[in-house]
């Protein structure tokens, strides 16, 4: 049997240990793609287990460096954490993979990097106090940093100028709330903070800097410009890797900090979810008038923050099963279209039967991204838009709606751009090889949108499981502090 600590420290341990190891054998290609490999295999079974334990016995959480959550590093693994980690973890190896087939691991840093920033991301979703998920938030950064940047030319460093500088701005907001909450209550820990009042307790002022922080980590308008700018420019798979960890980071930590700790305000959760519907309205409507692609899949990707921070917002239980439901899918099937939209758009694009696969893997994860049944991302919209009529807001409804319309029509274009496309008959070798190689990963990920749209019950009980944690807090802090 597993230790609890040994549970929780595996999915951070795992990776960042890999990174270090892989950097220090840079000159060896098969080393380092085995070295991730393991690292991805170790992060996806400890995801896939705490989320099991997490469900049967109540919240798994572990001290680290002392025997008391005042002092030492709290890690807690409810279920939409557990499960975040196991997702987070399944994109990561769908990226590698492609990576890896692509041959775009050129450059010697770039797996010991997406380890750096998959550590952080899954310390970020296990971390059981405020100071702890800052820190680790800076650990995704670093890396996301770095790779924006990486093999890149002034186009990258221009869209680093304003990614870094968006960021900091959220950092500097971030820590000044977190100074301001820890004065006003003497903790930081989230299920000492769910046991007392936050906000009446004169903690107000720096939780709204908290929740502010986590929109501008979201990319929640109108701090999404990082994102419009930022993602066009890097190469598709950094782009992907970023759709599915940089955004997911930020909306987690709005679930399970203000849910938990801060008990659910309503006046921080009506403000997101204003944000929010603002988000889905505009940036779908600004997808379909953007030009070139990459700037589309770009701010497509807000859209999809928006649908995800909505579950939330609203509050409720059915919104907030529906919200996890639909960020647990959306990690995954965003990235996989980036992927799968990447082969047809080249210039090289394959011939013969890896085009039609990779067509029809494209078709299925955009047709997933505007909520079209059977798929996943419509069990995920269909759960928001019950939810949002249960709860008396028509308004959220008609945001869905219309941002689904919205993002189908942006869609289209690029649909009729790699449908419309030469097979690559004579674009032949070495680069259209490639390219078809990376069709596999992201076709598998379409296919389990297909099946997760058709049985989504497995998927729905960890949602639902996830959402009793995350709207009782008492329940939460009594299970992490057994008392």
């Amino acid at each position: 049997m597993v230790s609890t600590q040994l549970l929780l420290l595996s999915p951070l341990i795992a990776p960042l240990a890999a990174a270090a190891f892989a950097a220090l054998g840079r000159r060896w290609n098969g080393v380092q793609r085995a070295v991730t490999f393991a690292a991805l295999v170790v992060v996806i079974a400890a995801g896939v287990l705490l989320v099991v334990e997490s469900l049967s016995s109540g919240v798994v959480s572990t001290v680290v460096g002392a025997k008391s959550s005042l002092t030492g590093i709290a890690l807690t693994a409810d279920p939409f954490g557990a499960a975040l980690v196991a997702a987070t973890g399944v994109l990561a190896a769908v990226v590698t993979a492609t990576v890896v087939a692509t041959g775009d691991d050129r450059s010697s840093f770039l797996q010991p990097l997406m380890l750096v920033l998959l550590g952080g991301a899954c310390g970020s979703f296990l971390a059981g106090d405020l100071f702890n998920l800052f820190v680790f938030f800076e650990v995704v950064l670093i890396g996301s940093y770095v790779l924006l940047i990486l093999l890149g030319g002034l186009p990258q460093l221009r869209a680093a100028r304003v990614y870094v500088t968006v960021n900091l701005i959220g950092t500097m907001l971030l820590l000044t709330g977190i100074a301001g909450v820890f004065a006003a209550t003497g903790t930081v820990n989230l299920a000492r903070l769910a046991q007392q009042p936050v906000v009446e307790s004169g903690a107000a002022p720096g939780a709204v800097l908290v929740v502010l922080a986590f929109t501008v980590k979201a990319g929640l308008l109108p701090f999404s410009g990082w994102l419009a700018v930022g993602y066009p420019v890097v190469q598709r798979t950094t782009m992907a890797l970023f759709a599915g960890t940089l955004t997911t980071v930020g909306v987690a930590a709005l679930y399970r900090v203000v849910l938990l700790a801060f008990d659910g305000s309503p006046v921080l959760r009506g403000g997101v979810l204003v944000v929010a519907v603002v988000t889905l309205l505009l940036a779908s409507v600004a997808a379909v008038a953007a030009n070139p692609h990459g700037r589309v899949l770009g701010l497509l990707i807000v859209t999809q923050v928006g649908f995800m921070a909505a579950g939330f917002g609203l509050g409720t239980a059915a919104a907030v099963t529906a919200g996890v439901f639909f960020v647990l899918q959306d990690v995954v099937i965003k990235a996989a279209a980036v992927l799968a939209y990447r082969p047809l758009g080249e210039s090289a694009a394959p011939g013969g039967g890896a085009r039609a696969v990779a067509l029809t893997g494209f078709a299925l994860l955009a047709l997933s991204l505007v909520g079209v049944p059977p798929l996943a991302g419509f069990v995920g919209k269909a759960l928001l838009v019950e939810a949002a009529f249960e709860a008396g807001s028509v308004v959220v409804v008609v945001a869905v709606l219309v941002a689904s319309a919205a993002t189908l029509a942006a869609l289209l274009p690029l649909w009729w751009h790699v449908s419309g496309r030469g097979g690559g008959e004579s674009g032949g070798g070495a680069s259209s090889a490639r390219l078809s190689a990376c069709v596999g990963p992201a076709v598998a990920v379409a296919a389990a949108a297909l099946v997760v749209g058709i049985a989504p019950g497995w998927l729905l009980a960890v949602a639902e499981g996830a959402a009793e944690v995350l709207v009782d807090p008492a329940v939460y802090a009594r299970q992490v502090l057994g008392s």
